[in-house]
């Protein structure tokens, strides 16, 4: 505590199951937020107190924007009504200035003192870790020392040429504090959603380059990202990742050496023509406040609440900042088969036995293997059973070759079940293909061949249907760009079903073999339910975010190096130290509106 605070990679460890109530527990590792310090969420048992720590954060930042904003609206008060006289005697700039300059300096002391936390990062991150909080701290800093200069010399000061902007800085304080909370309401929410079920899926983004691109071999894509998922118990490292650091804040010092050098010419200019120190320190107040982007923090807070309204609707979340960065050049995606043909896409159009075998038996043996090992074609054969296990035969030994089939003993017998090449593997006697056309109309149907004991002993003849869902995703995914690869149990599907069946460009799906499969392990970034819909809503809503607060943070580049260069201008040609607090209100509001206009329009 008390540290600078230190960028690093942060990734969700996905975590084993919860041990024992003896066992022994995990270090608790702390996590160093704006200052303050709170445990990390290592245990599901941790959820009640870190959901309390997260509230009083919140709660926290909540306070400062109200103080900042009651302090933000007594100055504008004070600024605008004592210019027309409009205020009580005792506080008028003109018949009691020290008390008028008093009261603007202690006002904005107060806001400054009550954001200290954010007034000391700013200062650091002109220099050091870069954060967004330089800009009001030099704002403030700028508005005090004007303020300040004039309690020297009380007598000097006039209202209707001389304008105090400690009213802009206050009010940059309090958006400051608002985008704050916002960002804590975020992270609250996701947590109350991962802490919530004690079973979900994380998606991360495979790692390794080399092997990335032999999974994704046969693809359109010429340096894939692959997105993948994984069953977990717990997410480890939560409020590390929700408060990671933004690798884009490295602009934000770079523009705020533009707003501070911006305000520091105009100061020089505007002593330059003889204004002397107060008008000097008037211009330097008045660029740094002009320039100073009111949406400093909203640029990320408005995005990240549009991303997690989304994400949430399907049940996901994106843990923070550095998720987002990775998640935004995801262009490959793993499903699996069940994705694409759930329940109802797989149809049993016929059943032939060889040397008058039994039928019945020949289902128990399939549905008995597929029960627990086949997604797709499990529930065709169940419904023939009536959906009751308790016909199935024992089962053991259980093997797949991907793509190929399963091997297994099933009630004493060894059970080879499988497409025609898995039957060629091992040896086993097949009908010829003139023969297998004639049953599968020429290819138009899959045929499922069950070898008993080493004997043909029955064929099956299913046919793939597209399902509406499914083919929604597939065409939103390859019309976006991006890649799928499929994860299979089922021998069955493979590119060419896929494509054909959802009517796709072969070379932006891939089904993957047994050996690519056992590639997949990795670190995550995404927290979901499991189901497609929740695991491409996420990645949507990360997506959309990414895309808002790009465009945001252009748009307050802008804004800064614009009013940073108008300050200039007007300190030439008609000095900035009378501007009034109206106009520089207004040239904020507009300029906050267009900023958080772009995340709003890029909302998924």
């Amino acid at each position: 505590t008390g540290a600078a605070p230190q960028k690093q990679p942060i990734d969700i460890t996905l975590g084993e199951p919860v041990p024992a109530p003896h066992a022994a527990q995990p270090p608790r590792r702390s996590v160093s937020v704006a200052r303050e310090e709170m445990d990390e969420y290592v245990s599901l048992s941790d959820a009640p107190a870190v959901a309390e720590n997260l509230d009083d954060m919140r709660r926290t930042r909540l306070l400062r924007a109200v103080a900042c904003g009651l302090s933000a609206v007594l100055l504008f008060y004070l600024g605008i009504a004592g210019r027309t006289g409009a205020v009580p005697p005792m506080l008028s700039p003109q018949e009691n200035p020290l008390v008028f300059l008093l009261v603007n300096a202690v006002l904005l002391a107060a806001a400054a003192l009550i954001s200290l936390s954010a007034i000391i990062t700013g200062v650091l991150g002109l220099w050091g870790e870069p954060s967004t909080d330089s800009f009001c701290a030099v704002a403030v800093l700028a508005a005090l020392a004007q303020n300040m200069a004039w309690l020297f010399a009380p007598a000097q000061f006039d209202a209707a040429a001389s304008t105090l902007y400690a009213p802009v800085a206050a009010l940059l304080l309090c958006a400051n504090a608002v985008g704050k909370w916002m960002q804590m309401n975020v992270v609250c929410r996701n947590f109350d959603l991962i802490s919530a079920s004690d079973e979900q899926a994380a998606a991360f983004v495979l790692p390794r380059e080399q092997m990335v691109r032999r999974l994704c071999s046969g693809l359109a894509e010429e340096e894939p990202v692959v997105l993948v998922s994984r069953r977990t118990a717990l997410v480890k490292d939560f409020l590390a990742q929700s408060f990671s650091v933004r690798l884009n804040d490295a602009m934000a010092q770079k523009l705020s050496w533009v707003m501070a050098a911006g305000a520091v010419a105009c100061a020089i200019v505007a002593g330059g023509k003889g204004q002397g120190v107060f008008g000097a320190m008037g211009a330097l107040a008045a660029a740094a406040c002009l320039a100073a982007p009111l949406a400093c923090t909203l640029v990320y807070a408005v995005p990240a609440r549009l991303m997690q309204s989304y994400a949430a609707r399907h049940k996901a979340v994106i843990p923070g900042p550095s998720a987002v960065n990775t998640l935004q050049y995801v262009n490959t995606v793993l499903l699996s088969a069940e994705d694409l043909f759930p329940v109802g896409s797989v149809q049993l159009h016929g059943i032939k036995t060889f040397e008058k075998e039994r039928i019945d038996l020949a289902i128990l043996y399939a549905a008995s293997v597929l029960e627990s090992n086949c997604e797709t074609l499990r529930d065709i054969f169940m419904a023939i059973l009536q959906n009751d296990k308790k016909l199935l035969l024992p089962v053991e030994g259980v093997k797949q070759e991907a793509g190929y089939g399963f091997t297994a003993w099933v009630d004493h017998n060894r059970i080879i079940l499988g497409n025609r090449a898995m039957m060629a593997r091992h040896d086993i006697e097949l009908p010829s293909m003139d023969y297998e056309n004639r049953y599968t109309k020429n290819g138009a149907r899959a045929a499922i061949y069950l070898a008993v004991a080493g004997k043909l002993y029955g064929m099956f003849l299913v046919s793939y249907l597209p399902n509406r869902k499914a083919a929604s995703i597939l065409e939103q995914l390859t019309g976006s760009g991006t890649s799928v690869l499929i994860r299979s149990s089922d021998f069955n599907v493979t590119s060419e079903l896929v494509a054909a069946t959802y009517g796709v460009p072969r070379n932006m799906v891939k089904v993957l073999t047994q050996t690519e499969c056992d590639l997949l392990e990795s670190e995550g970034v995404l927290i979901h339910s499991g189901s497609c819909a929740s695991f491409l809503g996420g990645l949507r809503a990360a997506l959309c975010a990414a895309q808002g607060e790009h465009m945001a943070r252009l748009v307050q580049a802008a804004a800064i190096i614009l009013s940073a260069i108008l300050g200039v201008v007007l300190a030439f040609a008609a000095g900035l130290g009378a501007l009034s607090l109206g106009a520089v209100l207004g040239y904020q509001l507009a300029w906050c509106v267009l900023t958080l206009a772009l995340p709003v329009l890029k909302k998924p």
